[in-house]
């Protein structure tokens, strides 16, 4: 080859080195796309882009994309409402956690989010007060747990039930779920910057919609909610799904964060974006007392409320073995004294009515046990609620029991005592 023929050659070679991979097939021939296994020959399109979007070929096809029809929203005209008494704001604990909303609860590391919650849970399973706090909404609740596991939820939920003088059997439609340490999250975020539930997520709106939970909690957000923190768009998004759960049945769902070192430095209790702050509904600091030495102090402080007055501060204390309890209400030990006096009340009026062979029963009624007991001397000043969570704890402590007397068509459940 001589050397005009030789840099031809290397030309058209540096030529296809340098050749946007696309242009590639503007120099195949038929023949040679047929050896490579492409029958089709040279794409009949006009560029590789058109080749790419799938737009070979479509000559041949008289099939026609439709565009897709774009609806108007379906808007609200208030004028419908005329007449109508708007419904009534329902709550679990007025003032602090609106029912059918999203809700955060902050606190550093260590403060005791999981036990307050915890806490929270049990009394509206139970709908009875929580903290000194009136529980006006009760029932089932789901906790979901990808922070704490099994064994340390059975440890505190032990000590916050028998400190009601209570049992975890007593716990009707209480769940709990602590996802594999792989499947905590609940939400990812996509190239597009959307958020899209995992599968995760959609197991536990399935288990909302069984369950129909009055309370879900979650424990804790970094752990369940994917993309950035301070992203004000994903942020946004991760609360939206929240509210999404707590729309499929009415429930309350109570996130758990940690506080960052800006919100303790500021007083403000918060954590990344101030969108987490903006988009829920209301939002609770559980934060520790500077001047407490002992390190038992909390102070619950209501940073948002948007259906009620925020700013409301609640001071706890955390007493053994893991309880948290109003400040000025008695500990565990002087509880114990007071309740056992009253057992031991319920007991002597329940003695005398026997020996008089009256009958009392357990439920509301003429015969109602803790209303008769109260005017009797034997009562010593207790009132019916104080002796109804006596009868309560005897009946727990196989003190007293039921039994039924009287003909088939005629019988009456009483209340006796089981040494009698």
């Amino acid at each position: 080859m001589d050397k005009r023929h030789q840099r031809e050659a290397d030309d058209i070679v540096r030529g296809w080195e340098l050749m946007d991979p696309r242009d590639a097939w503007k120099h195949a021939t038929d023949d040679e796309a047929r050896a490579n296994g492409d029958d089709r020959g040279v794409p009949p399109v006009d560029s590789f882009d058109a080749f790419e979007r799938g737009d070979a070929g479509e000559a041949d096809h008289d099939e026609t994309i439709e565009p897709a029809v774009i609806e108007p929203l379906e808007t609200i005209d208030p004028a419908d409402w005329d007449g109508q008494k708007p419904p009534e704001r329902q709550w679990i604990i007025r003032n602090m956690i609106p029912l059918g909303e999203a809700g955060l609860l902050n606190g550093h590391g260590g403060a005791g989010k999981t036990l307050l919650g915890c806490q929270i849970a049990v009394g509206v399973n139970m709908q009875t007060d929580c903290l000194g706090f009136a529980v006006e909404h009760g029932g089932p609740v789901l906790l979901y747990s990808p922070e704490e596991r099994e064994e340390e939820l059975h440890r505190r939920l032990v000590v916050i039930v028998e400190s009601r003088g209570k049992r975890l059997g007593d716990l009707k439609g209480f769940r709990i779920y602590c996802p594999p340490p792989t499947e905590t999250m609940l939400t990812t975020v996509g190239r597009d910057g959307l958020v899209k539930p995992t599968m995760t997520m959609l197991r536990l709106e399935k288990t909302i919609e069984t369950l129909r939970p009055v309370l879900v909690t979650i424990d804790h957000i970094s752990i369940a909610f994917g993309g950035s923190e301070i992203d004000r768009s994903i942020v946004g998004q991760n609360v939206g799904f929240m509210k999404r759960m707590a729309g499929l049945c009415g429930s309350a769902v109570l996130g758990f964060q940690h506080v960052s070192y800006a919100g303790l430095n500021s007083d403000e209790g918060s954590s990344g974006s101030t969108q987490w702050h903006n988009a829920a509904r209301a939002r609770m600091w559980l934060r520790s007392v500077k001047d407490d030495e002992a390190s038992e102090l909390r102070e619950l402080v209501i940073k948002k409320q948007n259906y009620g007055k925020d700013g409301q501060r609640h001071l706890l204390r955390w007493q053994k073995p893991g309880l948290f309890v109003p400040v000025g209400t008695p500990s565990l030990v002087e509880r114990a004294s007071e309740e056992a006096k009253v057992d031991s009340a319920y007991l002597d009026c329940l003695r005398a009515v026997e020996t008089q062979g009256r009958r009392v029963g357990p439920y509301t009624g003429r015969s109602y046990a803790p209303a008769i007991f109260e005017s009797m001397p034997q009562a010593r000043g207790c009132k019916a609620r104080v002796l109804a969570a006596a009868q309560e704890r005897l009946f727990a402590s196989g003190k007293i029991e039921v039994t039924t007397i009287g003909p088939k068509s005629r019988q009456v459940t009483i209340i006796k005592r089981k040494e009698a």
